[in-house]
């Protein structure tokens, strides 16, 4: 063989070696290139979204916030109207509510108040005639549809305000200040 033949079949042979390198090569670029960008967008979902820690923080602010707003709002309202309020019977109650939940059958017993304005006993008093039974009606159905939370809660809060509006509701004009619940008791069975 000459040399011109050995150089032939050597660079047919450095061909078929480079060829297999800069395949790998390619692959190994793009499979780098994917790698780069993934990344890429994963660092900008990391930043561009708060952790859970993060977003339920500002969350329970607010609601503390609306919480504190709601109480200072009915601590103002009671100021400015317990001193011409007067406090009338809404009658005796004895509610049996079902929590499907947890499978407990509540028996919750109670009595009844409002304030009202003393100008304005008058027309509550006849209007309360007419709707008196839907009046019980809302009431019995706001504590059948209450949480057992929302029971255990000392002041009853969110209780209150919901029969509130719902007499309001009911009576067509919001005669009602505030809703006294006394006497209460409930218990599981």
């Amino acid at each position: 063989m000459s040399d011109k033949d050995a150089k032939k079949a050597a660079a047919p042979a450095a061909a078929a070696e480079a060829a297999p390198k800069s395949g790998m090569m390619k692959k190994l670029m793009i499979g780098g290139a994917v790698a780069v960008l993934v990344l890429g967008q994963l660092a900008a979902v990391m930043l561009l979204f708060p952790s859970s820690s993060e977003s339920s923080e500002p969350e329970h602010a607010s609601v503390d916030k609306q919480v504190e707003h709601e109480v200072e709002k009915e601590d103002s309202h009671h100021a400015d109207h317990s001193e011409h309020a007067m406090e009338m019977d809404l009658g005796q109650f004895g509610v049996t509510a079902f929590q499907p939940t947890s499978n407990v059958t509540l028996r919750i017993d109670f009595h009844l108040f409002a304030t009202v304005k003393e100008a304005e006993e008058p027309e509550f008093q006849e209007m309360y005639k007419r709707s008196m039974n839907r009046v019980r009606e809302q009431v019995i159905i706001t504590m059948r549809t209450a949480e057992l939370t929302d029971l255990t809660d000392a002041g009853l809060g969110l209780i209150k305000r919901r029969i509130l509006t719902k007499v309001n509701t009911t009576l067509g004009k919001p005669l009602l200040q505030s809703v006294i619940i006394s006497d209460f008791s409930f218990m599981e069975q």
